[in-house]
């Protein structure tokens, strides 16, 4: 299921709060631990003036003690099965290499809520992460005060949303491994909008959709995440699936709450950070009006 896992810091307590998560679920899978610190991407937000100095030995030597720290903290949990690697280089592209050529299956990572990922390097950094990541990203989220998430094995109930693209389904398979791990329940879902289109590009308002249409588009609808849910569904995964009318951001945090979802998981095209997701604007949107932890994936057959 997962055989190594990457955990980036910045540097800051921050970052280092993926880290409860990230252990958690090492433990449970069995996997080896991967935390990396990439030179040039702790800010002023550290709190360690000396990993933001510049580039020379004095700098290396104040990274290379943070994570000597970070090491003395988690040796107890995970003892010989955790690695520490300093790198060079843009972040992205650095954990992008990395990832790679360690076999690295899940990356988890800290980032603000409410803000979504616009803020410092856990904002936009996290986006560019995203972007170049061979694996899906376990996105973090602070708790209120700014106290430190606790273990990911508390997640009980994964929502993902689909809106019938092959781009979109790439998130299912990741999403139902997350769920057999940690023991969570899955709902699959699909939001009817007030709108219907034309050909390829036309939208026409919802008024002009009489009830014999709309009943339609819902057996199409239930039809198809009865498909998804057949073809994922498994002993030890309970599935679930739903499909919802209305505006499609508002319909699926409404819905988050109505099933009791404490993780989303997504999809994304990755072409330009959170412009283009599966849902267009809609996936943006969730990211950056809801608190919880997210696990977002770029599909490898997308080409950029």
């Amino acid at each position: 299921m997962y055989a190594s896992i990457l955990v980036p810091l910045d540097g800051s307590a921050f970052g280092e709060a993926a880290l409860p998560a990230a252990t958690a679920i090492a433990r449970r899978s069995g996997a080896r631990l991967h935390i990396v610190h990439v030179r040039g991407a702790t800010t002023a937000m550290s709190g360690l003036p000396g990993l933001a100095a510049g580039w020379g030995p004095e700098a290396e030597r104040a990274a290379r003690s943070y994570l000597d720290g970070v090491a003395d903290r988690t040796a107890d949990d995970l003892g010989e099965s955790v690695s520490f690697a300093l790198l060079d280089g843009p972040v992205p592209e650095g954990l992008r290499d990395y990832a790679r050529a360690h076999g690295i299956s899940l990356i988890v990572m800290s980032t603000h809520g409410r803000r979504g990922l616009s803020r410092a390097w856990l904002g936009s950094v996290a986006a560019g992460v995203i972007r170049e990541a061979p694996a899906p990203v376990l996105l973090v989220r602070p708790r209120k005060g700014g106290a430190r998430p606790g273990p990911l094995l508390r997640i009980t109930h994964v929502l993902v949303p689909l809106d019938g693209s092959l781009l979109a389904e790439a998130i299912v398979a990741p999403a139902a491994d997350l769920c057999k791990l940690v023991g969570a329940a899955m709902t699959l879902a699909h939001v009817i909008e007030p709108v219907f289109r034309v050909g390829e590009a036309i939208l026409v308002p919802a008024v002009d959709q009489d009830a014999q249409v709309h009943a339609r588009v819902e057996a199409e609808a239930r039809e198809y995440l009865a498909r998804i849910a057949a073809g994922v569904r498994a002993p030890g995964l309970e599935v679930h699936e739903r499909t919802v009318s209305g505006e499609a951001v508002r319909s699926l945090l409404d819905l988050t709450r109505e099933v009791g979802a404490d993780l989303v998981a997504l999809a994304t095209h990755g072409r330009t950070g959170w412009q283009r997701l599966a849902f267009g604007s809609v996936a943006d949107k969730i990211v950056r009006t809801s608190d919880m932890p997210m696990l977002v994936l770029r599909p490898h057959t997308e080409t950029a």
